[in-house]
């Protein structure tokens, strides 16, 4: 198989991009584009560095035609490396965070899905982990209660619709001897 001359043109949508490969490498393509969306639908397509790239509000796996294959840019440094012999086994080499396959070869569906897998989970862990940290910013770790930053935002708030309500806003200061002792 030949591939076309190089277009300088960047494409602006995915199905053109695909349009512009030759047979084979279209064809597996188009079946790693499946696969990417019947694991992952929540997934976005759009063209970056002229390849197709699948978001999850970031940038989760992309795929490029080369001249002797196609590659499965899994974006991750650490699957290639755990799914290394399992990828050697079913002939497909890697190099970096890509997978490369040789186009009208059988693809790898159970690896490439299994890589796929661990992308979203690895989405998942750092949505958790966000969310945590944006929870242990505004909340005391011990008392679990809402911190100074959480009454600025609230104070900011009242004091915004008071000024719109036309009413006034109050703030009530409570003292309590000897919480520490007991925060401690």
């Amino acid at each position: 198989m030949s591939r076309p001359k190089p277009n300088r043109h960047a494409p602006a949508e995915v199905d053109e991009y695909l349009a512009a490969q030759a047979d084979g490498f279209r064809e597996t393509l188009e079946d790693l584009r499946e696969i990417v969306r019947r694991v992952a639908p929540d997934c976005t397509e759009r063209v970056s560095y002229k390849i197709p790239i699948f978001r999850l509000k970031k940038d989760f796996v992309a795929m490029s035609a080369a001249k002797k294959h196609i590659g499965f840019h899994t974006m991750s440094k650490a699957i290639p490396v755990v799914m290394k012999d399992e990828l050697k086994a079913a002939g497909v080499w890697i190099s970096g965070t890509t997978f490369h396959i040789k186009p009208g070869a059988e693809l790898p569906v159970a690896l490439i899905e299994k890589a796929l897998r661990a992308r979203l989970e690895a989405a998942q862990e750092r949505k958790a982990a966000d969310r945590l940290a944006g929870y242990q910013a505004r909340h005391d770790l011990v008392t679990r209660l809402p911190n100074r930053a959480v009454l600025d935002d609230r104070l900011d708030a009242a004091i915004a619709e008071a000024r719109r309500s036309g009413h006034r806003p109050a703030v009530m200061f409570l003292d309590l001897d000897g919480f520490k002792a007991v925060n401690d």
